[in-house]
């Protein structure tokens, strides 16, 4: 017996194999440059496989089944098919624009195209991560939602220090090593610049922190409104000690979004807010609990930990006032600087007839805009910064619009099913819902990764046709996974040659004689 207790302990000293694995999987990809290197896909799909794999060996209970976890199968099927060549025919019909677009562009090279992606290299990388990200979906739909909020929160916290520490060193370079391609921008130290963080691009690090920072503040309310119910003092003490760090998180996450100076998610987080805490006030989570020498002394141990957190966080937002963050800020009274933005999503519709059975495919806006752009420059647009036009663009209207129809459903019914804590969770992802109107930080898996996480631990279960088989079989789920996470794998691998992350070494070769025109742009 004694022998049981001490392997028991021994066991508590190390984060469990599930725990470590979704820990990995959630704050891997923000902390790894935000997700935008190619090698980070097959890394991701080997830990997404281990955490489905450990949940079917630990228990023989079948596994319960997400709604609308056949989504991610079904864009991963037609991501497959539009990197895939077709039959000229096939190709010429379901991509008229397209066909006519490629022959202009290689009438003199004697050659054919018959792929619905000009760039399939990176739509290839997409199929993969699409098909690593469902997995991520089903295995966190088997966690709790507290665990994996707790895990995203740890994740925005963890970026936000790591931006405000590099701040105070005046780094110019992520980790001192990796400096972003966009000075332009004004990334890094200069007046009024974004605070520089693990991620190349400010917009989808303040994805992450809206993410974390309603993460957060659930749990701040839950583990209050759980101390208070608590009837032994030392469990309503530490439930307290975790409420009050939780709030700590908050205010760490809020200073970095602000610092970050995205206008898109400092929007998004006005709009939502409120709603968020009209959930919390009408659940009664953020009552007072009883006086009491407890709550004074739970109350001068939250001081003893909040005020430093707040003077420091006070701190760092009259720095970057003082460097010139104020004018930065300031732009979101003038609706003329979205004009631009706003300006590339609405032409960027003008590439759907061109092929509005399959679409344009994943990764090819940067190829294609080019042919309905109104105002040709020098400015390279890389992404169609609108998450839900990009889907319609390059999935098509009809698979790209259904997703988009499907997502809005799936929020409706997690809020009508969510526990009171949970709703406050559900409004961190409809704020970057909001955001992502205007943004492209989804298509990275430091924020994908923590997104489709959450929805797969808050989301409801699909219904089963068969009661006396509810769930799905652990040994058959083990099975399939595996066999996705070799294609995932596979595909990623495959495809990094021909990704936009290797593009630029491809176009200093062409330039530079070194590589022949017609090898360029293949998947290698």
């Amino acid at each position: 017996m004694a022998r049981a207790r001490e392997d028991q302990g021994e066991r508590r000293r190390f984060l469990p194999w599930s725990r470590a694995l979704l820990l990995i999987a959630v704050i891997g990809p923000a902390l790894a440059l935000g997700g935008v290197k190619p090698l980070t896909v097959p890394v991701f799909a080997v830990v997404v496989f281990g955490l489905l794999l450990r949940r079917c060996l630990r228990s023989d209970e079948a596994l319960r089944v997400p709604a609308l976890w056949w989504l991610g199968l079904g864009l991963s099927a037609l991501t497959a098919i539009q990197c895939a060549p077709l039959p000229s025919a096939v190709y010429e019909l379901a991509a008229p624009g397209l066909a006519e677009a490629t022959q202009a562009a290689l009438v003199d090279t004697g050659q054919g195209w018959s792929r619905i992606s000009v760039q399939p290299g990176q739509t290839t990388l997409e199929c993969a991560r699409l098909l690593a990200l469902t997995g991520l979906f089903v295995a966190a739909a088997q966690l709790s939602w507290r665990l994996v909020a707790a895990y995203v929160s740890a994740a925005g916290t963890a970026v936000a220090l790591i931006g405000l520490v590099q701040k105070v060193a005046g780094a110019e370079a992520i980790y001192g090593l990796y400096t972003p391609r966009q000075a332009v921008f004004g990334l890094g130290q200069e007046l009024g610049s974004p605070l520089l963080t693990s991620f190349v691009n400010a917009n989808h690090q303040s994805g992450l922190l809206l993410l974390g920072l309603f993460a957060a503040a659930a749990m701040g309310l839950d583990l209050r409104r759980r101390a208070q119910e608590s009837l032994d003092p030392r469990s309503r003490d530490r439930l307290s000690d975790r409420a009050t760090l939780a709030w700590g998180c908050v205010a760490i996450q809020a200073t970095a979004l602000v610092l970050s100076m995205s206008r898109g998610a400092l929007i998004s987080a006005a709009l939502v807010t409120p709603v968020a805490l009209w959930f919390a006030g009408a659940a009664g989570l953020g009552r007072a609990g009883a006086a009491g020498s407890s709550a004074r002394r739970q109350g001068r141990r939250q001081a003893a930990i909040l005020v430093p957190v707040g003077l420091a966080m006070l701190g760092m937002l009259a720095l970057a006032l003082e460097q010139g963050a104020s004018e930065q800020l300031a732009s979101l009274r003038d609706p003329s600087s979205f004009a631009d933005k706003l300006r590339v999503a609405r032409e960027g519709l003008a590439l759907v007839p061109r092929s509005p059975v399959l679409g344009t495919g994943r990764g090819t806006f940067v190829d294609l805009f080019p042919l309905v752009d109104s105002r040709p420059g020098p400015v390279l647009f890389t992404h169609l910064e609108s998450t839900p036009v990009a889907w319609i663009v390059e999935w098509g209207p009809l698979a790209g619009g259904g997703a988009v129809i499907a997502i809005v459903w799936w929020g409706l019914a997690s809020l009508r099913a969510a526990s009171p804590g949970a709703r406050v969770v559900l409004c961190g992802l409809a704020a970057l819902a909001v955001q992502s109107c205007a943004d492209f930080s989804l298509d990275f898996l430091g924020v994908a990764a923590p997104a489709v996480a959450l929805a797969g631990a808050l989301g409801p279960s699909a219904r089963s046709k068969s009661k006396s088989s509810p769930g799905w079989k652990t040994r058959t789920t083990a099975i399939v996974a595996g066999l996705g996470a070799l294609v995932a794998i596979a595909l990623s691998l495959v495809a990094r040659p021909g990704t936009w992350s290797e593009r630029r070494p491809r176009d200093r070769a062409l330039l530079d004689r070194a590589l022949e025109p017609e090898h360029a742009g293949a998947v290698r």
